[in-house]
């Protein structure tokens, strides 16, 4: 099995740019690169007829032309119905039971990071717990009449040839399997179209602005003029001193210190509805690091895969499925407990008929998100649940968008604003905006009949998550969102209302940790990574608070050799 502890090149550390979102939605196309077929991978024709993946894989290719009137994506209600009532739940279940099961390791979260962790130990027959019903996290998607399309997470940064990414995606047989998408995002500003807002700017007054940060965005990325591309995560000690700098301004700081002054009003939007879409977070609040590792790396290539990147998690999945015992795969399975005994880990869980059970394993791998992880082990130190509890979790929604129609447009992200908007009053602002963008959704494999356009919701202020988990928040965001694209976004594409099948929509309550100024200065990313008691180790986006699916690569790949080394060379006390 190759290795994969290896550190990235930087060509690969650029690819690290998006984050939240932002490896998911951000990134249009007025130059399209040429459609080609895109067949399925040999592993998934493998396991095309597998009962197990049609239950629990990434995709739901279940549903008809019109879905249930629900949200996909988050569903919470049995994990926070346990988990913030942890204590009186054990306490009703007489204790937690010892363990009936052993094992070398068990992951916990089936998400991105879990699936990658798992496949990268695959040779210790690890224990996958999720406690949703299918694997992939926000890695996952639906099918409208073989359509694949993506509830979440779309797109990625294009691996360099004979890199770790890209022998990876050889290994799991997807590799050049996905569209590429070149050239700058097209914007609408007001009902007008800017296909290349960067060159021409958007009034006589922004366009000298817009170059200059044209050009500086650009040099960043290539590392030219004497700039530096600040890697996230940082592997490389001599760009450390200069990224940890950056990390201590706000990106804004960072942009006004380098025009001189104010942006221009259209630049500052343009910039941070970025963000909006990016995640859930504002230009004004972000680090100047992951701000540049973000927007200069989105001046490069990013690659579009059939259903977005559960094509990944699919493919994944289907690899993992070759080595590790099917059993050892358990969707709806809720980790309520992580505990260091003597040299094991003692892992409770519900089981997907509601048992309480105990597995004693060598090691465990958290792959859920931090604020969870503090709820799963009871004795985690005071320092790194401070830093926890420090970290801002933002949500956002989405609506697919079924439509009979083929799409005219070559676009992949389609952004529009009003720049009439009071950014000075964030929420004000996001409130009357609503959504920011669409996505082509169908855009890696078009189809002569039939569309997909994904809308996008970002929530950029804090308080808003609590929102939609209220019980009439479907029916209150869906009007909201049918309002919009029925009188804005149709229109924009000159698309006939009776040509709309269905509109689905997904909620994501907390999948994106901010990046917030001061987070790699002040140490607290070291504080989330540290591996607990020897034992529990962290491989999730939000150590670097810098989700995408290049943060778990690199993390999966850095932390489980040391996971596996630990289990071959312990023995179950």
């Amino acid at each position: 099995m190759p290795e994969f502890n290896k550190n990235l090149n930087r060509r690969e550390m650029i690819k690290l740019m998006g984050w939240g979102v932002a490896s998911i939605y951000l990134g249009g196309c007025t130059t399209v690169s040429q459609v080609q077929e895109i067949p399925p991978s040999a592993v998934l024709k493998s396991i095309a007829a597998e009962p197990a993946m049609s239950t629990f894989g990434p995709f739901d290719r279940t549903m008809g032309d019109i879905a249930p009137r629900r949200f996909s994506g988050d569903v919470p209600e049995k994990g926070h119905k346990i988990l913030w009532n942890k204590k009186e739940f054990i306490a009703k279940q007489g204790g937690l039971p010892p363990p009936t099961e052993n094992a070398n390791l068990v992951v916990v979260g089936g998400g991105m990071s879990g699936l990658l962790s798992t496949y990268m130990s695959r040779n210790q027959n690890p224990i996958l717990l999720e406690q949703g019903d299918r694997f992939g996290g926000n890695s996952r998607g639906e099918s409208w009449q073989g359509i694949d399309y993506s509830l979440a997470t779309a797109y990625f940064g294009v691996p360099p040839e004979g890199g770790q990414i890209d022998e990876f995606f050889k290994q799991i047989g997807i590799k050049g399997k996905y569209r590429v998408r070149k050239g700058a995002d097209p914007i609408v500003v007001d009902g007008k179209t800017y296909d290349d807002v960067w060159s021409t700017g958007t009034v006589p007054e922004s366009t000298a602005q817009f170059k200059f940060l044209n050009q500086h965005f650009t040099d960043v990325l290539n590392e030219a003029n004497g700039q530096m591309y600040p890697e996230i995560p940082i592997k490389d000690e001599e760009k450390r001193k200069r990224t940890t700098a950056l990390d201590k301004m706000t990106f804004k700081k960072y942009l006004e210190k380098l025009v001189k002054g104010k942006l221009h009003p259209h630049v500052e939007q343009v910039i941070d509805h970025y963000f909006w879409s990016a995640g859930a977070s504002t230009y004004r609040e972000i680090s100047a690091a992951a701000g540049l590792n973000f927007f200069a790396g989105d001046f490069g290539e990013v690659a579009v895969a059939p259903g977005g990147n559960g094509f990944i998690a699919e493919a994944t999945l289907a690899s993992i499925m070759k080595d590790v015992p099917l059993q050892n795969l358990r969707p709806s399975s809720l980790v309520i407990d992580v505990r260091v005994v003597g040299q094991n880990v003692h892992v409770s869980y519900v089981d997907a008929q509601d048992k309480l059970k105990t597995i004693k394993a060598k090691s465990v791998i958290m792959s859920c998100p931090k604020f969870i992880a503090a709820v799963l082990i009871d004795d985690l130190e005071s320092d790194r649940l401070r830093a926890i509890k420090s970290i801002n979790y933002r949500g956002y929604l989405l609506a697919n968008v079924l439509v009979n129609q083929p799409l005219k447009d070559s676009f992949y992200d389609l952004f529009f604003f009003d720049k009439n908007n009071p950014d000075n009053n964030v929420k004000e602002s996001a409130l009357k905006q609503r959504a920011t963008d669409l996505v082509y959704g169908n855009y890696a494999k078009p189809d002569n009949s039939r569309t997909i356009l994904t809308v996008f919701r970002g929530f950029p202020y804090e308080g808003a998550r609590a929102g939609i988990y209220d019980p009439g928040a479907y029916e209150k965001y869906r009007g909201e969102f049918e309002d919009q694209i029925h009188s804005n976004i149709l229109p924009m594409l000159n698309i006939p209302k009776s040509n709309v099948v269905d509109v689905r929509m997904a909620r994501w309550g907390h999948p994106l940790p901010v990046p917030m100024a001061g987070n790699i200065a002040s140490g607290k990313v070291e504080l989330l990574r540290k591996p607990f008691k020897k034992r529990v180790f962290f491989v999730e986006q939000d150590n670097w608070t810098l989700p995408c699916f290049e943060t778990a690569f690199s993390e999966a790949s850095f932390w489980t050799p040391k996971v596996v080394d630990l289990v071959m060379n312990q023995k179950m006390s």
